[in-house]
């Protein structure tokens, strides 16, 4: 008993017999290929706009945006570490976005490539290092990662630092970080040089207490 709008797409008459092929996806296509220009005239670098997931890949997530497609790269997800996309987001999810940047695509279906950024939505941890973790302070942390100049520690999400290999075998000379700390481990550090556009932070082993 539903009305619906539908397209003749074709019509035939044959004798007193008609046939009649109907379509209606003609006209939800035109729709959401309207609704689709008008959101181009609104789109700009700097502008959010409100998106549904619809795919995740390892390298990134794609956004909906009412009948135009964007692409969330993974780097862009968040300030912290790069994580894949499916630890993050999940498919019909609605979230809120950042255009980078619109750039023109050769695919006819597909008339521009948008990239998009939930990091530059969040505040970037670095922007007041010097406040929150000032030089020679002490500051529990957790080891990302091992390598044989040094260990890769984390802080808080979004800030890691480095020990160096001199300053983990406490006087003992060591061959590969691994032989004084393990990843996951919790240890203390010492907050000793910051380069914030570098965005390095140069660490010690805090001294026992």
């Amino acid at each position: 008993g539903q009305k619906l709008q539908f397209r003749i797409t074709r019509f035939e008459e044959n004798g007193r017999s008609v046939n009649v092929v109907l379509s209606r996806r003609a006209l939800l296509e035109e729709a959401a290929q309207a609704l689709a220009e008008e959101l181009r005239k609104k789109l700009a670098p700097g502008v959010v706009a409100r998106g549904r997931v619809t795919a995740l890949k390892d390298y990134a997530a794609f956004i909906d945006l009412g009948g135009i497609e964007g692409m969330l790269h993974v780097s862009e997800l968040s300030f912290q570490r790069a994580r894949l996309p499916k630890d993050v987001l999940s498919v019909g999810q609605e979230l809120e976005v950042a255009i980078l940047k619109i750039e023109p695509s050769q695919d006819p279906k597909r008339p521009e490539r948008i990239s998009l950024s939930l990091k530059s939505l969040e505040k970037d941890p670095w922007s007041d290092i010097e406040t929150q973790f000032p030089v020679g302070t002490r500051f529990p942390a957790t080891v990302l990662r091992t390598e044989a100049f040094g260990a890769i520690v984390e802080l808080v999400p979004g800030i890691e630092g480095l020990v160096h290999i001199s300053e983990l075998g406490g006087g003992k000379r060591l061959r590969h970080a691994k032989e004084a700390v393990q990843p996951g481990e919790k240890i203390e550090v010492v907050i000793q040089q910051i380069d914030r556009d570098k965005r390095r932070l140069s660490l010690g082993m805090a001294s026992p207490t």
